[in-house]
């Protein structure tokens, strides 16, 4: 199915999504013309990619990318300009030929849509004589077979009361006349005075801003103008279409979705629809059966994961199978996706010894390693595969992601418009918000040919310096191939940075005197975000030669600016922990062994040992005949499993044999310990019980053999003595501490 609509322009309603479009609508290819004023030709907006028609036009092709829309709005026409080519009115303004409804006809439009916003009005026409116009213009329309819809007035800042009362009134006989096939371009812009509500006035009394023709987009896609151009066949006919719902950097499920329309009669057999991929040589196809109840004009959306978290260039390549008749049409759709890959990451926990440092690593074969310390932490804390730090805790975390891509914002400051000058030479202003760096330009060249464009650039202004060659620096020259006049080159400098609130100007022209490029006279602002603004610029005569202001650049401004530490892809974020070792050497505690007894230290799990006897074996033994008697301290050094160094000491003392009986009497008790001297052995007691004390080297230093129930050591000197108590045939062995 193919039709074509144009569109004549004038100047809201419920904005309604393509879901209020019927699947042969939306499959449908249409063309669409614009004839009008200046607010059809983009007068008011930041940009041209703002104004209503170039919205609508987006619009369409997200329907369907074979529809047109075709623009021959001219700012300053009235309704005389449009008029057919027969049409002649003496005192009246004389059609346009190249830009009138006789054109939109000879382009085969399928509709015509009329937006005349307030020059008839301006120029004193009156109600009657431009309902007779717009009258003229639906004859032609109808003659053709094109369908044709009609955009009411637009409020305007008349000073003349007459002017705006014949305002009103064309705008109240358009929506009584044209019904359903008249656009309110007036309700909700007005205001109560009928004048531009200060929201939407572009700042002249006129032409208004981008919210308000982002409001008038709205009202032309409720026309639904797609569904007038339904139509199905006596049998299925079927459509699909690919929707991409990934990222440039591609993800293990990354999903599609596969619309499939009936265009034609409803489906009375199975369908099977294939999903082949495609990826660098290696290919895979996956199946499903569609439901048997896709009437006329109906849609059914599939969705379809496949994997592209590695990343390449994939066809995706949908189409039907049936064991019914033999579909027709439009049974496949292909889209072709550049991913860039997620980068991998890996890492392992590592072990750092007590007061050491410790070295963290991580691995990326095709990323930059970033480190953070939390797992939703923005500020990073490190770059790059190796991370040494010094922990304070028993374990401390921290967080490691792979990023593609450089770690800057970029952007791209949008100013392409239709030019109306081809001219070898152009100056214009960059006023930065930010600091910025600037990348490359795209600007538009009329010459079709091999170009050489020289560029010169100077901090500050160009206004005042257009003539004088020695306030600008030589930037460079780069080579563009132009196929079609007004094509966009891209070029190429070296990068500049800008400071906020500085003044950049650059100068371009093609080093081929004959050459030229394209450009914009227009007194409207051109550029203005919240990173630069870029005002009306100059036509310069080639070279630094006779200036012509103003001028606005129609290119693109390619930039960057700002840090951006998760670049344009990232892996998943995981946690790499330092962890202090927990090996504990350990040799025991204090004790005491008799003369006829030994002690064996050893440590297991660690190695490299250094006792401080001089001995490097694993284990060694204390008896009085290795150490003798008396106290005896020993120190081993030794390293863990990951090499830290651990010591302790442990203090043996060997005291003379004195046969003890490991029997207990539990009734025994020996107070207080530590003691100043007065002991009290409290459980034995009578001329069988004997009492011995011995110093740390083993010598007796005081014996009891008759006591009472407490013994006086206060005569001995201060430290650490044994006690012994023998009673019936047994032996008890306490140490006690004198204080």
């Amino acid at each position: 199915m193919k039709f074509f609509i144009a569109i004549l322009f004038s100047f809201g309603q419920i904005f309604l999504s393509a879901q209020n479009y019927n699947a042969c609508a939306q499959n449908a290819t249409i063309h669409v013309v614009v004839l009008g004023s200046s607010t059809a030709a983009g007068a008011g907006p930041s940009s041209s990619d703002s104004a209503w028609v170039n919205r609508y036009r987006k619009h369409l092709q997200s329907l369907n990318p074979q529809n047109q829309v075709t623009n021959l709005a001219v700012g300053g026409y009235t309704t005389y300009h449009i008029m057919p080519d027969w049409f002649s009115v003496p005192s009246r303004p004389n059609r346009n030929t190249a830009k009138n409804i006789s054109e939109a006809i000879r382009l085969g439009a399928d509709a015509i849509i009329v937006n005349m916003p307030s020059n008839d009005a301006s120029n004193g026409f009156g109600v009657t004589e431009q309902l007779s116009n717009f009258r003229t213009l639906k004859d032609a329309a109808d003659s053709a077979n094109i369908l044709f819809w009609l955009c009411t007035t637009q409020p305007k800042n008349f000073s003349s009361a007459a002017s705006k009362q014949i305002q009103i009134d064309v705008k109240d006989s358009i929506l009584a006349h044209y019904g359903n096939y008249a656009i309110d371009f007036w309700n909700g812009i007005a205001d109560s005075s009928n004048g531009i509500k200060t929201i939407f006035d572009s700042g002249d009394g006129t032409h208004l801003n981008d919210p308000a023709h982002r409001l008038l987009n709205k009202r032309v896609i409720n026309e639904l103008i797609p569904n007038h151009f339904s139509d199905t066949l006596n049998f299925p006919d079927f459509a699909i279409r690919l929707l991409s719902h990934g990222t440039k950097c591609g993800d293990s499920l990354e999903q599609l979705s596969a619309i499939v329309s009936n265009l034609g009669s409803p489906i009375l057999f199975p369908i099977t629809l294939n999903f082949e991929i495609t990826n660098g040589g290696l290919s895979s196809t996956s199946t499903l059966i569609l439901p048997n109840n896709l009437n006329s004009c109906e849609s059914d959306t599939v969705p379809f994961t496949f994997n592209s978290y590695s990343g390449g260039n994939f066809k995706v390549l949908a189409y039907l199978d049936s064991i019914g008749p033999i579909l027709n049409n439009d049974t496949s759709a292909q889209v072709n996706l550049v991913r860039i890959g997620k980068p991998s990451i890996s890492a392992n926990d590592q072990y750092y010894c007590p007061n050491d440092s410790v070295h963290l690593k991580a691995i990326s074969t095709n990323g930059t390693l970033v480190w953070y310390d939390s797992l939703a932490g923005i500020n990073p804390i490190h770059f790059g595969g190796n991370y040494s730090v010094l922990p304070v805790q028993s374990q401390t975390d921290y967080y490691a992601e792979a990023v593609k891509g450089p770690f800057y914002f970029k952007e791209t400051a949008d100013l392409t418009k239709s030019t109306n000058v081809n001219f070898n030479g152009q100056m214009f202003d960059i006023i930065a918000n930010d600091t910025l760096v600037l990348d490359s330009l795209s600007v538009p060249i009329n010459t079709v040919a091999s170009q050489k464009v020289v560029a010169y650039y100077r901090y500050g202004s160009h206004k005042g310096s257009e003539s004088t060659m020695a306030d600008w620096i030589y930037w460079g020259i780069d080579s563009a191939t132009i196929s079609n006049p007004g094509d966009l080159a891209n070029l190429n400098y070296h990068n500049l940075q800008v400071n906020p609130n500085d003044t950049f100007s650059v100068y371009l022209h093609l080093q081929n005197s004959g050459s030229s490029l394209s450009y914009q006279s227009s007194s409207s602002a051109v550029f203005s975000d919240s990173k630069l603004s870029m005002p009306s610029g100059s036509g310069i005569s080639h070279t630094f030669g006779s200036i012509y202001h103003p001028r606005n650049f129609a290119g693109k401004v390619y930039y960057h600016y700002g840090f951006n530490p998760r670049g344009d892809c990232q892996s998943p974020r995981i946690k790499v922990s330092a962890i202090r070792n927990k090996a504990y050497l350990d040799l025991g505690s204090d004790t005491t062994i008799y003369g006829n007894d030994s002690l064996s230290l050893s440590a297991s799990g660690f190695s490299n040992f250094l006792w401080s006897n001089g001995s490097s074996n694993s284990q060694i033994t204390i008896s009085k005949n290795t150490f003798g008697f008396g106290s005896h301290t020993i120190i081993l050094t030794a390293n863990d499993s990951i090499g830290c160094e651990n010591k302790d000491s442990i203090t043996v003392t060997v005291v003379s044999d004195i046969g003890l009986d490991l029997s207990q009497n539990t009734s025994l008790k020996i107070s207080p310990n530590p003691s100043s001297g007065i002991i009290k052995i409290k459980g034995v007691n009578g001329p069988s019980t004997r009492i011995e004390v011995y110093s740390q080297l083993g010598v007796l230093v005081y014996k009891n053999r008759d006591f009472n129930s407490e013994i006086d050591l206060s005569h001995l000197p201060r430290g650490n003595y044994h006690i012994v108590v023998v009673h019936g045939g047994t032996r008890r062995v306490e140490k006690i501490i004198l204080k």
